[in-house]
């Protein structure tokens, strides 16, 4: 399922033309990591669609357990598009920090299997490492203020598996240019 969804958020992804009444950018999630992420060593992914929240939670099955599409979209709209894989990859390696690597590992592969290159920037561990940590603190501050103790303790314990995932992807991956 890791791999499918990648690819559905590389889909959301390559739609040519958004159009929103308004876009606020201030409260949308993925732009809050990474405008965190930019006051350390990320300078800012391409901008177009975003999903907002991809994660496992959000995603619809089918009666065998695969997936079909994503579900709420509250912060759909236009917004860092590298920031919203990351995101997309903190979730999926904190449901299960055992299986964190391989779940990273199935997302991007399905996110990538449209065509390697993109996101030049996650070439980067350090961009990559970037965004990660900034989306663990916002995650874990979203989860602490709504007292979501459950979502604290699964971020909490999967940090540094997701970190380890986000951090061992190839470089490959995001840029055609190695």
């Amino acid at each position: 399922m890791a791999r499918a969804m990648g690819h559905g958020l590389r889909r959301i992804h390559d739609i040519s033309q958004v159009s929103l009444a308004q876009d606020d950018v201030d409260w949308r999630l993925v732009d809050r990591i990474g405008n965190a992420a930019g006051q350390m060593e990320y300078e800012g992914g391409s901008r177009g669609p975003i999903h907002g929240d991809a994660r496992l939670g959000n995603v619809l099955v089918d009666g065998s357990g695969r997936f079909v599409r994503f579900s709420d979209f509250e912060e759909f709209g236009v917004g860092d598009q590298a920031a919203d894989l990351v995101l997309c990859l903190v979730e999926t390696a904190c449901e299960d920090p055992r299986r964190a690597c391989q779940a990273v590992d199935w997302v991007v592969s399905g996110y990538m299997a449209a065509g390697s290159g993109r996101f030049g920037e996650l070439s980067e561990k350090g961009a990559r490492y970037a965004l990660a940590t900034a989306a663990l603190k916002e995650l874990t501050g979203w989860a602490e203020e709504n007292g979501v103790d459950a979502l604290v303790n699964r971020y909490e314990i999967g940090a540094e598996a997701a970190l380890d995932a986000i951090a061992k992807l190839a470089p490959t991956w995001f840029s055609s240019d190695l």
